[in-house]
């Protein structure tokens, strides 16, 4: 697999949550809106966390998580109607009333890690994404309200993909539940520990693939490989990316496409 430089990596600065109006922004994400009336930017909230799916975004407001976008996937709970302004998005408690600290959205749902390492999974349960029960079916339940996720540990980070959600333990393994492609975690429901070359220290999740930024400073991808997301020549293979003297630090896996950035700053991508 042939990896391409793109370049520096660029500092960001602080995230700003705005609504626009016209409807580019506070549109369902993935409506086909035009987007040429999105002009004047109008400051609904300060967000420390914002996450963008297929059909919906959220974002972690003062520790609570707030979702707009379309109504069908239950994301955004029970709204009645399409929520077009993040200025009204709706608001969706973790269960205890725990704080939020960060959200991840997928194709159909999203899921939430809480400041104590809970995390919780709400929206169209298919594969088991969302509970990661062993009897779901690939049609999924709407479940509305944010529900608890067992894992084998507390969690530092969550990351919804298309059929499954991953969760990074504070022990640095990995546990995977729903369906990722074909790789480590299979299509088992239950959360799964991914099997892993070293401790991970992140991750990130695609359409059918997700991978780990692992402690010694390689990346590694599991799941479905198509156009080579994952970084190796099978359809369905764990890839383990490694760039002599230069240490992958921070990676982003998107529909079938990779994209990592090592200390330096340089940008990676394959697919």
């Amino acid at each position: 697999m042939k990896l391409r430089r793109l370049g520096a990596g660029v500092a960001l600065g602080a995230l700003v949550f705005s609504a626009f109006t016209g409807g580019a922004i506070t549109s369902q994400a993935g409506a086909n809106s035009d987007p040429g009336g999105a002009t004047t930017p109008q400051r609904a909230a300060v967000a420390s966390t914002v996450a963008a799916g297929y059909g919906n975004t959220c974002a972690v407001v003062s520790g609570t998580v707030r979702c707009w976008g379309g109504t069908t996937s239950g994301i955004t709970g029970g709204a009645p109607a399409d929520i077009l302004s993040a200025a009204s998005a709706a608001t969706l408690a973790l269960p205890g009333g725990a704080t939020a600290a960060s959200v991840s959205v997928g194709r159909d749902h999203a899921c939430a890690l809480s400041t104590a390492g809970d995390v919780s999974c709400w929206g169209n349960d298919a594969y088991g994404r969302v509970s990661g029960s062993q009897t779901a079916t690939h049609v999924g339940e709407i479940i509305e309200t944010p529900t608890k996720v067992i894992v084998p540990g507390k969690a530092v980070q969550v990351a919804a993909g298309w059929n499954f959600s991953c969760a990074l333990l504070t022990s640095g393994a990995v546990s995977c539940w729903g369906q990722v492609g074909g790789g480590s975690t299979g299509p088992t429901q239950f959360p799964s520990t991914v099997v892993l070359a070293s401790q991970a220290t992140s991750i990130t999740a695609g359409r059918q693939h997700a991978c780990a930024v692992l402690s010694n400073g390689s990346l590694q991808c599991w799941g479905y490989n198509g156009y080579g997301a994952t970084g190796e020549g099978s359809a369905n293979a764990n890839g383990m990316i490694t760039l002599s003297g230069r240490p992958i630090v921070a990676a982003s896996a998107s529909y079938f496409h990779t994209c990592a950035v090592t200390a330096g700053g340089e940008v990676y991508c394959w697919g």
